[in-house]
């Protein structure tokens, strides 16, 4: 499955100081530009999450409708285009959740 990296605390104090650094003016740190480029790689960063989020649901949907006409996990990675392993790991979420619904 597709996993976006978990924000980090101190990464995120780290990267405002490489983008101050990198945005200096006249001998002096430019925080508030530093800040707006923290902001927009924030915004990119969920907007990409977002994808990786809609494109894991979309391929848990296509998988539950295969396997309610019973095609194995092997079928599904074919089709699908898919590692097996990938596969088996989006049946296991399925099935817990399923399991959690009961």
């Amino acid at each position: 499955m597709i996993h976006a990296e978990e924000p980090d605390r101190w990464g995120a104090a780290e990267r405002l100081i490489s983008l101050a650094r990198k945005s200096r003016e006249g001998g002096n740190v430019n925080m508030c530009q530093a800040l707006k480029e923290m902001m927009q790689e924030s915004r990119n960063d969920g907007i990409q999450q977002g994808i990786e989020q809609g494109i894991q649901e979309a391929y848990k949907d296509l998988i539950i409708k295969k396997l309610a006409k019973n095609r194995t996990p092997v079928q599904i990675a074919d089709e699908l285009e898919l590692e097996l392993s990938e596969v088996q790991e989006m049946i296991d979420v399925i099935q817990k959740e399923q399991a959690a619904q009961a």
